[in-house]
C-alpha cells in the first residue's frame, strides 16, 4: 500500500513539476524514504518476540524485557485500544501498533525479576528500569501466541 503510495507520488512529481533538477531530487529522495520504511518492515519481521525460558520481548533489536516464564500468571485474548504506541507506564508494559493490543499476560504479584527497560527513541539517554506486573502486547497471531505462552509456563 505505501510503495503503492511512493510510486503515484512520484509519478504526479514528474508530471506536475517541469524543472528537472527537482523532479530528480525530490524522486531520490522518495525512492530512499521507501526503502526506509521496507528496512524498518523487515527489521519487525526478524526480530521478534519469542518464548523458551524466557518471554523476550523486543522492539525491533532492542529487548524491552526479558520475563521468566514461571512468573506468568495469566495469558488473555484481550482487544485494548487504549494506548497507541509503546509505552511502560506504572507496572504496565504496552506493546502495541497502530490497532491497539490484542494479548494480556498478567504476572504472579511474587515476581521480582520482572523487570522492563522503557522504549526510546535516544539510545543513548536510556529510560530506568521498572518492575513489571502486566503486559499489553500486539501479536500478528494471537491465539498462536496466547497457546505458546502457555505451554511455557505449564499452564
Amino acid at each position: 500500500m505505501v510503495t503503492a503510495a511512493t510510486v503515484v507520488e512520484i509519478v504526479a512529481i514528474e508530471l506536475l513539476l517541469p524543472w528537472p533538477a527537482v523532479r530528480i531530487v525530490l524522486a531520490v529522495g522518495s525512492a530512499y524514504s521507501l526503502l526506509i520504511l521496507w528496512g524498518i518492515f523487515a527489521q519487525r519481521a526478524v526480530h521478534v518476540h519469542t518464548v523458551g525460558t524466557q518471554l523476550t520481548l523486543r522492539r525491533g533489536r532492542t529487548i524491552i524485557a526479558a520475563i521468566d516464564v514461571t512468573e506468568v500468571s495469566s495469558v488473555a485474548l484481550v482487544r485494548d485500544y487504549s494506548a497507541e504506541q509503546h509505552a511502560l507506564t506504572d507496572g504496565v508494559l504496552e506493546l502495541t501498533n497502530g490497532q491497539g493490543s490484542n494479548v494480556r499476560i498478567v504476572l504472579t504479584d511474587d515476581g521480582e525479576t520482572a523487570v522492563a527497560r522503557p522504549p526510546t527513541w535516544l539510545p543513548w539517554r536510556p529510560k530506568p528500569a521498572q518492575a513489571l506486573t502486566e503486559v499489553r502486547m500486539w501479536a500478528d497471531d494471537p491465539e498462536a501466541a496466547i497457546s505458546v505462552i502457555r505451554s511455557a509456563a505449564g499452564r
